[in-house]
């Protein structure tokens, strides 16, 4: 995958040549696609974010970005900590005012220490709202907390914040 990447971080910044390091890691992920798990993909369950991270990049949609979300991923730690709260900087580079549907989708959870098994995940993610809108070249801040699965026990969960364009357009995740 390290070509592959680097060709897309090559076209990436032959695009936006002024983007930062961060920014460029950043919008990769947010556009990134998840697949379905490799274990059974008829059952259309996401495969589980620490195996996949955001996704299967999307150097089209990489490029015709035009909004950053920053963190570009969130590590909440231990569930054992309960809920977290994240702030997310979403910013409109467009010359277009913008809504966003909120909404999140959880991945497989993993379990086991020699023998890995795999569950659906009963995390939760809250928004402040269930849209945000956001005017031409402007940021906004939101705020969210996502609720850690409750099992299985010393598993691991993961899933993606969703942000969905009203009236169509590109669609932006965050993995968490």
């Amino acid at each position: 995958s390290s070509p592959h990447v680097a060709g897309a971080v090559a076209l990436l910044l032959q695009a936006k040549p002024k983007l930062k390091a961060y920014e460029v890691r950043d919008i990769l992920q947010n556009s990134a696609d998840p697949k379905v798990w490799w274990g059974n993909p008829g059952l259309g369950f996401l495969d589980n974010v620490h195996r996949q991270g955001a996704g299967m990049l999307d150097i089209d949609d990489a490029i015709l970005a035009t909004t950053q979300i920053l963190p570009g991923k969130i590590a909440t730690g231990e569930g054992e900590a309960g809920p977290f709260s994240q702030t997310l900087e979403i910013t409109n580079i467009s010359k277009q005012t913008v809504t966003y549907d909120l909404s999140y989708v959880n991945a497989l959870s993993t379990s086991g220490v020699m023998a890995p098994g795999f569950s659906t995940s009963n995390a939760y993610v809250e928004f402040e709202s269930p849209s945000i809108t956001i005017r031409a070249n402007k940021a906004v801040k939101l705020n969210l907390t996502i609720t850690p699965a409750t099992g299985p026990v010393n598993g691991q969960y993961g899933g993606y914040i969703i942000l969905t364009p009203q009236g169509g357009g590109q669609v932006y995740r965050v993995p968490f």
